[in-house]
Formats: structure tokens, C-alpha cells, sequence
């Protein structure tokens, strides 16, 4: 197949860890185990994480993988964050008539 396969064990394709085919790059086996990208900075590490156990997807902070959640999505699509939200700002300079915000919760 035009794959490329890298994984552990002595028997190809039965643990895989990362493959790449023609139009997609999976990181896993599929099986019941957790897995995991660490970027390796130089003053801070950060993860990206799938938590197969409670079906959780994560993104924090360090190395150690789930002592430093920054966001978190559950299998529902809940997104939890950490820290506050801190959204960028917007100056008007229309002054034709009034704005209406609309912080409806929106389901795709």
C-alpha cells in the first residue's frame, strides 16, 4: 500500500504509532490506550492529547501529560478552559446607529 508505517513490536502494522497515507496522517492504533504529541520547547513543553479512557481531548502544558490542562473537549463537544477566555476587541467607527452583541450558544 502507499503508506508509510512507523510503530514498535517485531510484526509490521500491528502497533503502529504514526502513519501516513495519500491524504491523511493518523497518530495512534486505534486501540484503548492514550496518545500523545509533546512539543520539546526550549523554556516550556506542550502537549496534545487524546485521554482514551475518559475520551477527552487535550492541549496543555508540559510534558507530563494531564497535570497541566490548558483546553480541554469531551466526546459531547464540552469545551472546558482552564484560565479565563480573553477575547481580542473591536472599536467602532461606524457611529451610524447602535451595535447588537449576540453571545448565542451556537450547535453546528
Amino acid at each position: 500500500a502507499d503508506k508509510l508505517v512507523v510503530g514498535v513490536g517485531s510484526t509490521v502494522g500491528t502497533n503502529s504509532i504514526l502513519t501516513l497515507d495519500d491524504d491523511s496522517v493518523t497518530v495512534g492504533d486505534g486501540a484503548a490506550a492514550d496518545t500523545k504529541i509533546v512539543f520539546d520547547g526550549n523554556a516550556q513543553d506542550f502537549y496534545i492529547r487524546l485521554d482514551d479512557s475518559a475520551d477527552d481531548f487535550i492541549i496543555g502544558l508540559g510534558s507530563a501529560v494531564g497535570t497541566t490542562p490548558a483546553i480541554s473537549i469531551d466526546e459531547n463537544q464540552g469545551v472546558t478552559f482552564s484560565k479565563s477566555v480573553i477575547g481580542s476587541t473591536l472599536t467602532d467607527t461606524s457611529n451610524t446607529g447602535s451595535i447588537t452583541l449576540d453571545f448565542q450558544v451556537r450547535r453546528g
